[in-house]
């Protein structure tokens, strides 16, 4: 009786890690899958035209603030929200910038075109900007993140 006690207690055992690792594998799976597609959005098409589209009013007499936009993925989160506070208030120039005018991706896939390159921003001011908000930059090639450090 011991001996068949024994048996089903591995059976149990042995089924029991085959569900576990099945369901584990699946949802591992569904975790790096769903945090490729948030977090490493990359856009597969070609970018579609922007003409037309007209830059913010440069107002001298309000302090200007630059939020930078990375040549890779940048935090969505972390761009938008500094972006969205300190225009709603209309005390100053707010400027989404980039080191060129391509369209930049977001974490979760969405794309923001850049209302200045870092080099047309400085042309237009003729000087540092007041503020620079720095969000979270996903930074996996050097060469492609050196333009932007080397403006900071």
């Amino acid at each position: 009786m011991e001996e068949n006690n024994g048996k089903i207690l591995l059976r149990f055992l042995v089924y029991a890690c085959i569900v576990l690792v099945f369901a584990g594998g699946i949802g591992v799976f569904g975790f790096v899958r769903s945090w490729e597609a948030f977090y490493i959005a990359a856009r597969q098409e070609p970018i579609p035209t922007l003409q037309g589209m007209e830059q913010p009013k440069y107002d001298p007499n309000k302090p200007t603030i630059a939020v930078l936009l990375g040549n890779e993925t940048t935090y969505a989160s972390d761009f938008m929200i500094p972006y969205e506070l300190f225009s709603r208030t209309g005390a100053y120039n707010v400027y989404a910038v980039a080191s060129d005018k391509e369209v930049k991706t977001l974490t979760g896939g969405l794309e923001v075109v850049p209302h200045y390159s870092l080099k047309e921003l400085d042309q237009l001011l003729g000087k540092s900007p007041d503020i620079i908000a720095i969000p979270f930059m996903r930074v996996s090639d050097e060469k492609k993140f050196e333009p932007i450090q080397k403006w900071i």
